[in-house]
């Protein structure tokens, strides 16, 4: 090429760059960047591409899963049927937070058999134990009936037999130690209570609990602080609330356990059992309100028959502490507290003992709460 051609060609050139002098395959640092631009843009639309694709499968196959539940429900039984189909819909990801029912199924699981509970969990997807006590810590007690409590009766109580829903109502009062505490859940300072512009320790509380006569379960329903013994007329009043609750929730109350509800005999037969008499005074005059009588310790709700019961373990628990303070006299003799513990300080003498299950602890009764524990009384009445 002549020196005159480079300088007309030079001449003839404008901004654009001709393509012999840059050819297409020519990697310029322009060409590369536009190229990792465009790889960049075609792996964005394949990734777009397999999200639709998935969704319009996760469509089709969320229809037939629905399908599927919707076409056994004719052959389980409806707790079956729920169990099944919370479990397919969790193993696809279309149940993102468990139902109240699953979570009452879960938790009655769980604290009928934890073991069994654990099994269970190899094979299905049932929540975890944290889980379990995620959920109970969130519910708030107080004082009175627990509309959650009730709730989550009402759900297990669904589940349950005609015959299994019969049930009794336990009252009792408990003793409390002396004590302060500060809940920052209820922003609620507890132990003390505030009365005629007087603050005194709460020292007690009346408790009910319900508990199945056909097959075994209990439940504590409700609690009330108290400084004194409760009225009469106030457990009434309580029992009768208590029993309309329950009822509300699907259970049958027959019958109503408490504190030597009623007298059994009169002061002529026996010092010994006007002793068991009086001890449960106030539980006495709530029943006598409620209209039971010796000859007829029964009492309505609605036109409904309850059948009013003394507790046997405080029946055993007035015969022991009857005994310490007084005298049982009968036709074949005068029975003391000393003469057992005459024969217990000679039978723990020798080697082969008549009354093993007795120990000091039965006798000294020091410690709190030691003349409340059943098991010491039943062991003491035997030994008689």
């Amino acid at each position: 090429m002549t020196e005159r051609t480079k300088q007309v060609r030079k001449k003839d050139r404008g901004t654009m760059t001709e393509h012999f002098i840059s050819p297409p395959l020519l990697k310029t640092p322009r060409k590369k960047r536009l190229r990792t631009l465009l790889a960049k843009a075609r792996g964005k639309l394949e990734e777009k591409k397999k999200l639709i694709k998935k969704l319009h499968y996760e469509a089709s196959k969320a229809k037939s899963i629905e399908s599927v539940i919707k076409s056994m429900k004719p052959f389980l039984k409806d707790d079956e049927h729920r169990l099944v189909a919370a479990q397919m819909r969790i193993r696809t990801g279309k149940c993102k937070h468990y139902t109240d029912e699953f979570k009452a199924f879960a938790i009655s699981l769980y604290f009928k058999s934890p073991a069994g509970y654990r099994f269970l969990s190899t094979r299905f997807k049932l929540p975890s134990k944290s889980t379990i006590n995620l959920w109970l810590s969130k519910l708030q007690f107080r004082e009175g009936l627990c509309p959650n409590l009730l709730k989550l009766l009402s759900l297990r109580v669904k589940r349950l037999p005609e015959e299994d829903r019969t049930c009794s109502l336990i009252g009792d009062e408990i003793s409390l130690k002396k004590s302060v505490d500060y809940s920052a859940s209820f922003d609620k300072v507890f132990g003390v209570s505030s009365k005629d512009d007087k603050e005194k320790f709460e020292t007690g509380a009346l408790v009910f609990m319900v508990a199945g006569l056909r097959s075994r379960w209990k439940q504590a329903v409700s609690f009330q602080f108290m400084r004194n013994a409760m009225p009469g007329d106030k457990i009434a009043t309580t029992v009768m609330k208590t029993i309309t609750e329950l009822k509300k929730a699907g259970l049958n109350v027959v019958s109503f356990s408490s504190d030597q509800v009623f007298l059994y005999c009169t002061y002529n037969v026996s010092l010994f059992l006007f002793c068991i008499f009086i001890q449960g005074s106030n539980f006495r005059a709530a029943t006598a309100s409620l209209g039971v009588t010796k000859k007829d310790p029964v009492f309505h709700h609605d036109n409904s028959p309850i059948t009013a019961i003394a507790d046997p373990p405080h029946l055993l628990k007035s015969t022991r502490n009857c005994l310490m303070s007084y005298k049982i006299s009968s036709s074949r003799g005068t029975a003391t507290w000393s003469d057992i513990v005459a024969l217990f300080e000679q039978d723990k003498k020798g080697d082969f003992r008549l009354c093993p299950k007795l120990s000091d602890r039965h006798f000294s009764l020091k410690a709190y709460g030691a003349k409340m524990k059943v098991k010491w009384a039943a062991q003491v009445s035997t030994s008689m």
